[in-house]
């Protein structure tokens, strides 16, 4: 700021400080300047959600977008005993209501698939199905339990044309990813891939969509994986199926029995593989593509899905 100052009978140009209500000593901006800056900023936020609502994809009703927060996404998660940080990602997708009653699909859990227990007194051990028919793969994780909520979200995704679902929802997988293992466990990540008939009917495949931007988030982060990891042609599904809506366990063994193969000009041997879909119901579908990962000689492979219904 530029003042004129008087001295030596001259008049000469030189600068006058700036109030001092409005910057500190080392520079920076005062109480007062950086209180008004966020008066400033929640008069837009307020103005924002008045002009703007949002869409509940649990719901369907509109709701105020909530404010920029670190930490808890809920002030008070009430009931939701599988409250997990990693909710937060749902923020501005689903309203208060909804996120109450998300639930995240952490401990207590089988070991092996997954599955959350329904009990909270429980401590993680292998489920019995599993120890009487342990599956192919080593490990299973999802983000949350397949309940209304994440279902009717799942759905608008899938079937709504909001594919624009895929970011918070591969995000949510991508923390899970990273709290349940070690970059040197993982070679590939391979999408559960469609049958292209069904591919051109929904026009994206649902598994990819979901971890298309993990490389962007492993190049910005800590997480590092080696090599092109993200393989989305890697495995192909060689017939169309039925869909596997009311059938049980065995029948969709039997459903997907040969569907799934290692796509021409690729090698896999020795590779770890982590498999990623959208739904985790009786495990059918992963157990499939697991086995012909196995057998196109990949060393081992982990499942990792956005949802998990229990039983």
């Amino acid at each position: 700021m530029l003042g004129v100052c008087k001295g030596d009978h001259r008049t000469s140009i030189g600068h006058v400080d700036l109030d001092s209500r409005f910057s500190s000593p080392d520079g920076g901006f005062s109480p007062l300047c950086k209180g008004l800056g966020q008066v400033c900023r929640n008069l837009i936020l307020t103005l924002g959600q008045a002009l703007f609502p949002a869409t509940c994809y649990g719901c369907g009703q509109l709701f105020g977008l909530p404010r920029p927060a670190s930490g808890n996404l809920l002030a008070n998660p009430g009931d939701t005993a599988r409250y997990h940080p990693s909710d937060e990602v749902l923020r501005g997708f689903l309203c208060k209501s909804c996120l109450s009653r998300y639930e995240a699909a952490i401990s207590p859990l089988c070991s092996r698939c997954g599955l959350p227990f329904a009990s909270s007194q429980a401590v993680d051990h292998v489920c019995a199905e599993c120890q009487v028919r342990p599956p192919a793969y080593i490990m299973a994780r999802a983000s949350g339990v397949y309940n209304d909520v994440l279902k009717t979200m799942i759905h608008h995704f899938k079937y709504g044309g909001r594919e624009h679902l895929a970011r918070p929802l591969g995000r949510m997988m991508w923390r899970t990813l990273r709290e349940n293992w070690q970059p040197d466990q993982i070679d590939r990540v391979v999408p559960v891939p469609l049958h292209t008939s069904r591919l051109r009917y929904r026009g994206f495949n649902q598994a990819y969509a979901l971890v298309r931007e993990w490389p962007r988030l492993a190049a910005h982060g800590d997480w590092r994986l080696s090599g092109d990891w993200l393989a989305p042609d890697l495995l192909e599904r060689r017939r169309p199926t039925q869909h596997q809506t009311g059938l049980d366990k065995g029948q969709r063994l039997d459903n997907l029995s040969d569907a799934f193969g290692l796509a021409k000009g690729h090698a896999i041997r020795g590779l770890k593989v982590l498999l990623a879909d959208d739904v985790m119901t009786t495990g059918a579908t992963v157990e499939a593509c697991s086995r012909a990962l196995l057998d196109a000689g990949a060393r081992e492979v982990h499942v990792l899905a956005a949802a998990r219904a229990v039983r």
